[in-house]
């Protein structure tokens, strides 16, 4: 969805103007995103308790 977004001058614009605080200058991914979700499922996390995590 972002990536439509994007394409438009309108869309560009909101991009540009929301990555400045992120510190990876761009919007994420939606597969980098599902991966801290899959893992947080696992039992490997499982000690993982009442964290805030950041994802950008």
């Amino acid at each position: 969805m972002l990536e439509a977004c994007a394409k438009s001058e309108e869309g560009k614009e909101v991009v540009e103007g929301n990555i400045g605080p992120i510190p990876m200058r761009r919007i994420g991914e939606s597969s980098e995103v599902s991966a801290l979700v899959a893992f947080i499922c696992l039992p490997a996390a499982s000690y993982i308790t009442r964290q805030i995590i950041a994802v950008d």
